[in-house]
Order: C-alpha cells, then sequence, then structure tokens
C-alpha cells in the first residue's frame, strides 16, 4: 500500500485530472514547453531554493516601490487623450435627428419626415443625410454636419428673417446616431454607445454597458465561475485611432496620480481585457487544489491558501513551495508554514500572476525535487517547462 504522503498526492493528481474539462478551459492554458531554460550563454539555467524570510519580504517592497517610483518619473499621458470636459459641445453628423422649433409658426415646427426607427419620445423630427445636409422650408438644402445645434439655429434664424419678422427658433438633436463609441471585453453587455450632448468618459461608457464581471467574493476559477468572464481592471485599454492607454479603472490614476478617466471621442474603443493571465496555482496537499484568480491583479500567499481550503491532515506545512517564472528566470521560494513567524510572512509575501503554490508532505532538496512533484499535477491540465537541476 502506498504510504499516506504517496496517496495524498495521487489524489490531487487525480483531482487536478477530474478539473481537466471545466477548470481548465480552452484560454485557460500556460504558455510552457517542456524543454530546458537555458539563459543567453546556452546554459542551463539550475535555480535555488529561496527560504521566504522577513528580510526576503522587506527587499521586495523596497523593489516594488523602487519601481513605482521610476514609473512615476518616467510617466507621460498619452498624446490627444484629456480628462477635462469644460466648454464641450456635441456636433451634429449623419443619421442624427433634429428637431426645429419655430415659435409662433406650427407649420414649420417638426415638419416634413417621420422616420420609422425613431422612438415615440422623439415623435417626428429631420433627419441629416449621408452629405451632412438637411432640407428646411424656405431655406432649402442646409449644411448642418460638424455644426452645434447653436450655430445651426444662427443660420436658420438669419435665412427664415427674410420671411418671418424676428423668428424665434429653438434646435434639438433628438437622435444621436452619427457618433458611437465601443465597449467590449469582460463587461456584462457588450455594446455600441452613442455620443451625446452630455461628454461621457470610460467609467460612465463602462457603467452603461452593466459594468465589468467581477469575480464575486470567492476568487476560485470553478465551474461556476470562468476565469475569462472575470473582469481584469487594472489594465483596461482605450483605443483611438492607432493611439492607446492603459488604465487602472479601479482607481482612475496614472502612477503619477493624475486622473486617467479620459473624456471619449468618436470611434473610441474601450476593451476590458479578462483575469485570465492574474492567477495563481495552489496544488499538492490542500483540501481544494486548482487555479485562483487575483483580486485586482494582487494575492498573498496566505490568501491563496486561504483559498485552497487550507492544507489537509496529510500535508506538512513546513515544507510549502512557490514557483515563478517558468519562462525566463524561474526561482522557487519555500517557506515553513508551520514557525510561529508563518502567518506573518505568509500574508506579507505578494504572489505574482501564475505563481505556483505547492503544499508538499515532505521535504524537497532541490529546485528538481520541487519540479518533480508538481510537473505530473500541474500537467494533467497544463503544459510546464522542464527545468533540468
Amino acid at each position: 500500500m502506498a504510504p499516506p504522503f504517496r496517496r495524498a498526492f495521487l489524489s490531487a493528481l487525480c483531482l487536478c485530472t477530474l478539473l481537466t474539462g471545466c477548470v481548465f478551459a480552452p484560454g485557460m492554458h500556460m504558455k510552457y514547453r517542456m524543454t530546458p531554460t537555458v539563459n543567453d550563454k546556452n546554459e542551463i539555467i539550475r535555480p535555488k531554493i529561496i527560504q521566504i524570510t522577513a528580510e526576503l519580504i522587506q527587499k521586495q517592497h523596497k523593489e516594488t516601490a523602487q519601481a513605482l517610483s521610476e514609473a512615476i518619473a518616467h510617466y507621460h499621458p498619452p498624446e490627444g487623450f484629456t480628462t477635462k470636459t469644460e466648454g464641450y459641445q456635441y456636433l451634429i453628423g449623419a443619421q442624427d435627428v433634429l428637431r426645429i422649433v419655430v415659435w409662433d409658426h406650427p407649420n414649420l415646427t417638426s415638419p416634413i419626415q417621420s422616420n420609422s426607427s425613431i422612438t415615440n419620445s422623439q415623435d417626428f423630427g429631420i433627419t441629416v443625410d449621408h452629405d451632412g445636409l438637411i432640407f428646411y422650408p424656405y431655406v432649402g438644402y442646409l449644411k448642418v454636419k460638424g455644426k452645434t445645434t447653436h450655430e445651426v439655429r444662427d443660420m436658420l434664424t438669419q435665412k427664415l428673417a427674410k420671411f418671418i419678422k424676428e423668428p424665434q427658433i429653438n434646435v434639438q438633436v433628438i437622435g444621436f446616431h452619427s457618433q458611437k463609441v465601443q465597449v467590449t471585453g469582460a463587461v456584462r453587455v457588450p455594446s455600441v454607445i452613442p455620443i451625446t450632448n452630455i461628454p461621457m468618459n470610460v467609467l460612465q461608457a463602462i457603467t452603461l454597458t452593466g459594468g465589468p464581471i467581477r469575480c464575486g467574493a470567492a476568487s476560485s476559477i470553478g465551474v461556476a465561475s470562468a476565469a475569462s468572464l472575470c473582469a481584469d481592471l487594472k489594465n483596461v485599454v482605450v483605443t483611438r485611432g492607432k493611439a492607446s492607454s492603459t488604465i487602472n479603472v479601479d482607481t482612475l490614476r496614472a502612477v503619477d496620480g493624475s486622473s486617467v478617466n479620459w473624456a471619449l471621442q468618436e470611434n473610441d474603443i474601450i476593451y476590458v481585457p479578462n483575469n485570465n493571465p492574474y492567477r495563481v496555482f495552489v496544488l499538492g496537499s490542500v483540501f481544494s487544489p486548482g487555479p485562483y484568480s487575483m483580486t485586482d491583479g494582487k494575492m498573498t500567499l496566505r490568501e491563496a491558501l486561504g483559498d485552497a481550503r487550507g492544507v489537509t491532515t496529510l500535508a506538512n506545512p513546513g515544507y510549502t513551495y512557490i514557483v515563478r517564472n517558468f519562462e525566463h528566470h524561474p526561482q522557487v521560494f519555500a517557506m515553513d508554514a508551520a514557525s510561529p513567524d508563518a502567518l506573518n510572512l505568509a500574508g506579507d509575501f505578494a504572489l505574482k500572476p501564475e505563481d505556483v503554490v505547492f503544499v508538499s508532505p515532505s521535504r524537497l532538496q532541490t529546485f528538481n525535487d520541487v519540479l518533480n512533484q508538481v510537473n505530473p499535477t500541474l500537467s494533467a491540465a497544463l503544459s510546464t517547462k522542464v527545468l533540468m537541476q
């Protein structure tokens, strides 16, 4: 009969295999291949196991703060983007519907045509044609594309003054059809949203789709909450022509503290990516092995173990390993989760996207030992890179 720790490992492997068809859905794979990792000198990388200590965590915090400081120093707002809406005026375009009222002259009010696409609230109006023209009695064809309602009113007042003494005219857009923005990705209802006479920013546009798809209180990527249906709000991309800007919708602040809630323009595209790249894998002797979504791109070791419902009775929490960055500069961290300081260390140790947390029933001496334990479990659903010791 297999020893207890072996049975626990096989149980975790079987569980991951069963979950392959649902938890690890298409698009939720890691990009690694079963090939050795080498450096620029064609030498096989032999990473060491790094013990997680208070000093290591302090060093990581310092490096994070330094990276943020450098990002602030080098940040420049993308050209052409602004958050200012003062003085905003809507410019009329093709297929917009205008309502023109001439006071005391009902025969000139809302004349000419009924557009079947107009809602009941819009009633009758004049549709701007593809050339940006409208036809109006006594005036003939009038170019209105690219003009404000005030400019159209002034033009009509001037031309109708030849036939009506001191005409009192009001011009409104009652159908906004010419200018739109697109919101795609992990939002409740991806939409094409019209630009109106009220300025619109990124947050408002996303809200109009019903909002982003949230991970919810539970961060586990289970059958009912696939990661592809969870929004990554830290990396929303706004594209305008050939230019683009990545913003954090949760903070609406650039790294230097300035606002990035950009005012939108015609044909802007807002893409809300999913949270798939921001997950960690908790494997080994835990009650619920599998991938877990990070919340706003953040997760500590303690949170990851908590999401996995803790370690089993067959686990030895003194041998908890984190495998990071298979692709270029692989690292393995180890922590004695049974030590008195373990709770604080685990709460302060920040995980990174696609880290693999492995709780072993026994001590693993080398990186290859760790990988020999991690690979069979992870390979049940993912293709991983073999690193030779």
